[in-house]
């Protein structure tokens, strides 16, 4: 798990890292998991990682590793402050093979404040896949949404936790009686009440996606169940904005094979104001949903080939508050695997990051895994750089179009190096919907676009190279 935020100079990632070894001695595979802190600057160049390595003097003989071991699943920002929480195996002889909520306080640089460790009740034990964690500056509360195994009950149930800057616990909310419930997303209203997305059920096709609203008491208000003519489904995020919830789910349509995303807005009492459907020929995965500051939706997830195949890419889609496509990017790479998340930043732009998922080293022979950040402008097009592609994109031509102002006719003038394999230019209004698309030969373009059929303002003309932003261009059109 990997998650990044902004701060003047630069940006900071941090999670949790695994790695899988292989002993040829007693012919067994192990496993060491770490927290990971990386400093990275605006440009992308790391600057300084620490690696917080509390299990390096313990060996673990499991493999696959066990979800116990998993670290720093979820991080917030508080105060210019960085609390990432995840979980801690005890092993000591009275608590021994359970897991307790480990909640850290880290500067902008990674230096660690505090670091403290909260038993669970009951006997139970925290499951550390499913944290989730939200900062309430009103309150300086932050509130965590985990699993929690509890022997007793016989199987995982939700519980909602909320504690203040400094570690203290002053809440504890047991979400029982729901069967085997998994939630994903929290949000919380002025008045104390809770809002949860998640799913019903552990193994595809037998999962159904689900949004709860639970009061200050832990009392369920109401509890609203996805039903799709689907093969499998799954709640992927929820967010509260405007006292709306806007809710994001992914489908397999059983019929056609292909997969749909629904794009949700319900109000506070759980019912369905709009409901937008778009249909994909890939599988998507892993949504995250943020909420522009001009109410904008930004929605983000991985992108598979067929079910079960490892992620080729990520998906950036803007909507309005809408609900209507704006526009999208698509970063199909190796490099760019798994999609944790997606954070607007301080440009207008965004920053994602994941995980690149396990590989071997052709070394070591160890099977490792790599953080990955990308950083894209307003528009989706990508301006974190390493100096291959800076050296190739200074040798890009973007001409001032003409005429300027406009009528009807524009003409632009580009010129594209052969190392690039596709280039576009993209036509937007002023509200950021992309209105044309034009594909661009290499070498020298002299490329017209017809604007009669638009009103008369301000339009932007973007460059991009193989994802990657070229450059951009304000043009006027009048009568």
């Amino acid at each position: 798990m990997v998650t990044s935020f902004e701060f003047s100079n630069h940006y900071a990632i941090i999670g949790s890292t695994t790695d899988f070894l292989y002993d040829s001695i007693s012919n067994s595979n192990w496993n060491r998991t770490r927290s990971l802190f990386l400093s990275v600057d605006k440009v992308g160049n790391t600057i300084d990682t620490s690696q917080y390595n509390y299990y390096d003097s313990l060996v673990f003989q499991y493999y696959p590793p066990l979800k116990s071991f998993d670290l720093f699943t979820s991080s917030i920002i508080a105060n210019q402050y960085i609390y990432a929480f995840g979980s801690k195996l005890s092993i000591n002889s009275i608590n021994k093979g359970k897991n307790s909520v480990r909640v850290a306080k880290l500067d902008s640089l990674g230096n660690l404040h505090w670091d403290k460790f909260i038993t669970m009740p009951n006997d139970s034990s925290i499951e550390p896949v499913g944290f989730t964690s939200k900062y309430y500056e009103s309150e300086n509360r932050i509130v965590v949404l985990c699993d929690v195994y509890d022997a007793n009950y016989g199987y995982e149930y939700p519980m909602i936790m909320e504690l203040d800057t400094s570690g203290n616990v002053t809440k504890q909310i047991r979400i029982l009686n729901q069967g085997k419930t998994y939630l994903r997303s929290i949000a919380k209203d002025s008045i104390g009440n809770y809002y949860c997305g998640g799913f019903k059920g552990l193994v595809l096709p037998n999962v159904t996606p689900k949004t709860m609203k639970i009061d200050s008491l832990g009392n369920i208000l109401w509890n609203y169940l996805y039903t799709f003519n689907s093969n499998s489904n799954r709640n992927t995020d929820m967010i509260l904005t405007n006292n709306n919830l806007l809710v994001s789910v992914v489908s397999e349509a059983l019929a056609s094979n292909r997969f749909l995303y629904h794009l949700q807005k319900m109000d506070l009492s759980g019912n369905q104001i709009w409901d937008k459907v778009f249909a994909y020929s890939r599988q998507l995965d892993n949504s995250v949903l943020y909420e522009m500051p001009n109410t904008n939706i930004a929605h983000v997830c991985m992108v598979r080939d067929t079910v079960g195949n490892p992620p080729v890419g990520q998906r950036l889609t803007m909507f309005d508050s809408s609900g209507v496509e704006l526009w999208y990017r698509v970063f199909y790479s190796s490099d760019y695997n798994r999609l944790y998340d997606l954070k607007p930043t301080s440009d207008g732009g965004f920053i994602m990051c994941g995980d690149h998922g396990s590989f071997q080293d052709p070394v070591s022979g160890y099977y490792l895994n790599h953080a990955w950040v990308l950083k894209t402008d307003s528009l989706g097009l990508v301006t974190s750089l390493n100096e291959v592609e800076e050296n190739l994109l200074s040798k890009v031509e973007f001409k001032n179009p003409y005429p300027n102002p406009v009528q009807n006719e524009l003409t632009i003038e580009t010129f594209i190096p052969l190392a690039f394999k596709q280039s576009q230019l993209h036509l937007f209004d002023m509200q950021s919907r992309e209105l044309k698309t034009i594909q661009l030969n290499k070498g020298l373009n002299k490329t017209k676009i017809d604007l009669s059929q638009f009103a008369c303002g301000n339009y932007l003309i973007a460059l991009s190279v193989d994802g990657l932003a070229a450059g951009a261009k304000r043009i006027i059109k009048v009568e």
